[in-house]
């Protein structure tokens, strides 16, 4: 098996399965202005952002803390925990707005 492979595939194909980052599975903001999705719970938010008409997720969360939205309508509008909402505001770099 794999006798007439050419030389040079081993080495490659082992470059190209091995794909490892330095980075962790944490979410955290782009330097873009925006949010890396690199998780489940992340493609879920972004999913619901998405379908209460923002762009990402990103966008959703600028949006509605220039609307001074707090973290608990926040998590209700995306179906999630105050806990994930202020974790994702502070890595955004974004204000908690209290309750109000």
């Amino acid at each position: 098996m794999g006798v007439d492979l050419p030389e040079w595939w081993g080495a490659r194909h082992a470059r190209r399965m091995y794909n490892a980052t330095t980075s962790t599975l944490a979410p955290h903001a782009d330097p873009r202005g925006g949010f890396t999705v690199l998780d489940q719970e992340q493609r879920r938010l972004h999913n619901h952002a998405h379908a209460l008409g923002f762009a990402d997720l990103g966008s959703y969360l600028r949006a509605r803390c220039r609307q001074q939205a707090s973290p608990a309508q926040l998590a209700r509008e995306l179906a999630t925990t105050t806990t994930v909402v202020r974790r994702l505001l502070d890595q955004a770099a974004l204000p908690h707005h209290p309750a109000g």
